[in-house]
């Protein structure tokens, strides 16, 4: 858990099921004789059996008192030991469709999503688990963000960044919309309505959504149950339009192609 009082917060780790239900979120403590370590790179404070637990009042927990790791850039991270706290703050440039499953250790099974974020010095995929998944309902393509409380992993000798129960995603900057050049180079999917395209820009890979219609008119070709193939040959396709966080709005041909 984490408490806080007038200064700052700080996490807090339980040792015992029964200190642990003494406490109730929202309602005030004094915690006696109590001991502070260093864990994963973060301060915490640590509760046993020996310490003591009593209600109190009279403290005044400012609104904007938040618990927070620090931040750091994305190619300081990937210099971090395993389960490093950190913070982190950029670009939102991918968000993988739809949750995942992945299998615990002891066999349960975990929702996961993941998205990437990019700052100046590099990006970095960060997982985020089970309920915190539903943070990215609020977070599209292009916004910037900052994403709190969260733990380095190292896998192959890549690093990404794990969600805790403390991680928080903040906008601070909505997707604006943006006039781009982009190369089309694959068709996730192909319906009478929407479409999903890969697309590069600046020669980075990116997903987006699009209105079939449009699409259509844009490649020349017929919405019709042949529509996904007649695509397929026109690709790569080089365009001009404009784009807000995961979706295309406009769209046209940067050169004449084949009827």
């Amino acid at each position: 858990m984490a408490v806080g009082d007038e200064t700052d917060c700080i996490k807090v780790m339980v040792y015992g099921e029964e200190q642990f239900n003494k406490v109730e979120e929202g309602r005030l403590y004094l915690f006696t004789d109590v001991e502070v370590d260093v864990m994963y790179g973060e301060t915490v404070m640590k509760v046993t059996k020996h310490n003591k637990i009593s209600m109190t009042n009279g403290i005044k927990v400012p609104k904007n008192v938040e618990l927070q790791s620090p931040v750091f850039p994305t190619k300081k991270i990937k210099s971090f030991k395993e389960e490093t706290a950190v913070s982190v703050e950029g670009t939102v440039i991918e968000i993988d469709p739809g949750p995942q499953i992945e299998f615990q250790k002891d066999g349960t099974k975990v929702n996961t999503c993941k998205f990437k974020l990019e700052d100046e010095t590099s990006s970095i995929w960060i997982k985020l688990w089970r309920k915190d998944i539903k943070q990215l309902r609020r977070t599209s393509v292009g916004d910037l963000v900052r994403v709190t409380n969260l733990l380095t992993n190292h896998y192959c000798e890549t690093v990404s960044l794990n969600s805790t129960d403390f991680t928080k995603i903040h906008q601070m900057k909505a997707a604006a919309v943006q006039n781009v050049t982009m190369q089309i180079v694959g068709i996730i999917k192909a319906e009478k309505e929407q479409s999903e395209l890969d697309v590069l820009i600046n020669h980075k890979p990116r997903s987006f959504l699009i209105r079939s219609p449009l699409l259509a008119k844009a490649f020349r070709v017929k919405l019709d149950d042949n529509f996904k193939d007649r695509l397929l040959k026109k690709i790569p396709f080089s365009a001009k339009g404009k784009i807000k966080q995961n979706k295309i709005q406009t769209l046209k041909a940067a050169k004449a192609t084949k009827t």
